[in-house]
């Protein structure tokens, strides 16, 4: 499994373009084709595994957008126009929005929820929300999934109400517990936490406000800093601002400075698979990254 997924120009409608915006839905069909799923969609255990796993491994998490100064939007046709059949990728609140609006429409029982990121803040008590992950109940049982987490995003669904070690093909996780909290923690050298939240639920409406805090407040990285992420087999690949970096079992393989514009543009599209969009401004914009 792994690489990329054929992606085709054509139109991809919505179900119907008579539905107003709270019935719209996302093209399973397209998903699919998108992902290179081709199994029955039955809403179980290894159907959530295999989606979660195929959206991973084929939808890149990147935030151009807010970087070129566009909005982000967050409305089902929108997240198809741009996920789906323009080849391109997002943050958190495009991957999981579009990923519960897919695992409904199945017929998995799905939840989203906000936490607050701890991998790499030095003041971590202070943390706000600001990630969006989804709570997905299979059989009786409460799953946590998030495929838009970037650099080093969970490829299997986890068992919420279990603190022990959970495998997955790329790295162990566990999910903590802190009073009412639940803590998400990788295994690297050693445990190190991306971050916590709780079980309040969210409404889709409710990541709006998240979502332009995230894309527009100055204190943001996501309007400051180019952000990509992607799983090829083994391997994570991770790119920040011009600096391209490979990893495999949670240790660094290879870096790479990339000097120029056309190089950064190669290796968005060759190596993360994106489409990059048809603006003027983008080649300032990849310029400037690659600046010294």
């Amino acid at each position: 499994m792994g690489g990329h997924p054929v992606i085709h120009r054509e139109k991809l409608t919505m179900q119907s373009s008579n539905q107003s915006m709270d019935e719209q839905k996302i093209s399973l069909n397209g998903y699919f084709q998108r992902i290179g799923y081709s199994s029955e969609p039955i809403p179980n255990l290894h159907t959530l595994r295999e989606i979660v796993s195929l959206h991973s491994r084929c939808i890149p998490f990147e935030n151009l957008d807010p970087l070129l100064k566009k909005r982000v939007h967050l409305d089902l046709l929108s997240l198809q126009k741009k996920l789906i059949e323009s080849g391109r990728g997002g943050y958190c609140y495009e991957h999981n929005l579009l990923l519960k609006d897919v695992l409904s429409q199945i017929g998995f029982t799905v939840s989203g929820l906000a936490a607050r990121v701890l991998w790499q803040r030095s003041q971590a008590g202070r943390a706000q929300r600001s990630h969006m992950i989804l709570r997905v109940v299979v059989d009786g049982t409460d799953y946590l999934v998030d495929v838009g987490f970037g650099g080093l995003g969970v490829i299997s669904p986890l068992r919420l109400f279990d603190e022990s070690v959970q495998s997955t093909e790329l790295e162990d996780f566990r999910i903590r517990r802190d009073g009412d909290d639940f803590i998400l923690e990788v295994l690297l050298e050693d445990w190190e936490s991306l971050y916590r939240f709780d079980l309040s639920p969210f409404l889709d409406a409710d990541y709006e406000t998240l979502n332009w805090a995230a894309s527009t407040h100055p204190d943001s990285p996501f309007p400051r800093v180019l952000m990509a992420a992607f799983i090829s087999d083994s391997d994570r690949h991770a790119l920040l601002n011009n600096r391209y970096q490979i990893y495999r079992d949670g240790k660094l393989q290879e870096r790479k400075e990339i000097r120029n514009a056309d190089e950064l543009r190669d290796v968005l599209h060759q190596r993360f698979g994106i489409i990059l969009p048809d603006t003027a401004d983008l080649d300032a914009l990849l310029h400037r990254l690659c600046a010294p």
